[in-house]
Parts: C-alpha cells; structure tokens; sequence
C-alpha cells in the first residue's frame, strides 16, 4: 500500500520464504529488510513527491502516536500471526486447535489495544492515512 500511495516504481522478485526475509528494498546501494522499516523509508523520502496523499504528518505527537503503532504491530500482533502461519504452511504441521485458541485469545487482546488506539478516529494520526 505504501508503495502505491507514494507513487514509486518498484520491481517485485519473488525470495524463498524459508530464508526468512521477505521484504528487501534495494535503492542504489542501498539495501535493507524488514517491512516497517522499508515503507518509513519509502514515506521519508518519496511523500508528496509523486503523490499529494499524506502517509506520515508533520506534528511530531502525531508522528509519535504512527511510530507506536507501527512498534504494537510488529513486537504483538506480527508474531502471533506469523507463528500461526509459519506452522500451518511452511511446516506443514497440523493444526492444532488449542494453539489457535490460545493464539485467537492473545490476537484478540492486540485487536483491542489498536480498536482503543483508533476509537473515534478514521485514521491513526489527524487527519492522515
């Protein structure tokens, strides 16, 4: 989404998802990984120059409260989601049904932290995406 918002041309290769590593930006010589750290990137250098949309605001509170939830997403609700994942389809481990329960449990206490963090907002920060 990040990508599309922003307006910038990429190349989209296909990695082996057993290396772990799926996201990885190349700029020039540039080149790291990690998701959130890729679409910061991408806000921080592009917003505004290929598009008029708005991904990151100004006000630092605002930027701040962007920056929390980007943290909540990656240290509680990614792990959760990719333990899930990982079992099901890369190890081909059946599913087991007290996992999911527990994890469905846990998912839900993260769902409730963001549903109070976007209580009576459209969107995270202002006015923004």
């Amino acid at each position: 989404m990040t990508i599309k918002v922003v307006g910038f041309e990429v190349s989209i290769s296909v990695l082996s998802v057993i290396a772990e590593k799926i996201s990885v930006l190349y700029n020039g010589d540039f080149k790291f990984t990690e998701t959130s750290a890729i679409c910061c990137y991408l806000v921080s250098k592009y917003q505004r120059k290929h598009s008029n949309k708005i991904l990151m605001p100004h006000d630092i509170h605002e930027v701040a409260l962007v920056n929390q939830f980007i943290s909540y997403k990656s240290f509680y609700y990614e792990p959760l989601i990719r333990t899930i994942v990982f079992q099901e389809v890369f190890q081909r481990i059946p599913e087991n049904p007290e996992l999911i329960k527990q994890f469905r449990k846990e998912i839900d206490k993260v769902l409730e932290v963001y549903d109070k963090l976007l209580e009576g907002k459209e969107y995270l920060a202002s006015k923004f995406l």
